[in-house]
């Protein structure tokens, strides 16, 4: 099993501010946004090469499940740990293709994962390109 892609740290202070906010609900806006919307659908996802900007030739898919997904970002669970920076996800579920959703194709910087227990991951990521409307 291979480490989590690279974690992309915020400096401590914002954290920090973060924490106390929440704490004691003076937070104006919940961090994420309001905007996000349970995507609980399969995916197949596959490292994008960094130098050429398309989906690694060699690569096989990895299937995640997706939690939450809004115009600006996205929620994961797996099974492994995520060691790739740069993704791009279509849709393997045939609930998508029900829903008009079965050429979704989404380009993802993943920004964090972390192990949640033996055999489950979750991640999130920026979406960077979508060949369909999220939000």
């Amino acid at each position: 099993m291979g480490d989590c892609a690279p974690q992309i740290d915020a400096p401590p202070e914002a954290f920090r501010q973060q924490a106390e906010c929440e704490l004691l609900g003076t937070c104006a806006h919940e961090r994420r946004g309001a905007d996000r919307r349970e995507f609980s659908y399969r995916l197949a996802l596959t490292p994008i090469n960094e130098a050429t900007g398309k989906p690694a030739a060699d690569a096989e898919p990895t299937y995640v499940v997706g939690r939450d997904v809004s115009a600006r970002g996205i929620g994961l669970e797996h099974t492994e740990a995520l060691p790739y920076r740069r993704v791009r996800m279509r849709a393997a579920d045939p609930r998508l293709e029900e829903i008009g959703l079965g050429g979704l194709q989404i380009d993802v910087t993943l920004r964090w994962c972390r192990f949640v227990g033996p055999g489950r991951y979750e991640s999130g990521g920026r979406v960077t390109r979508s060949n369909l409307p999220l939000g």
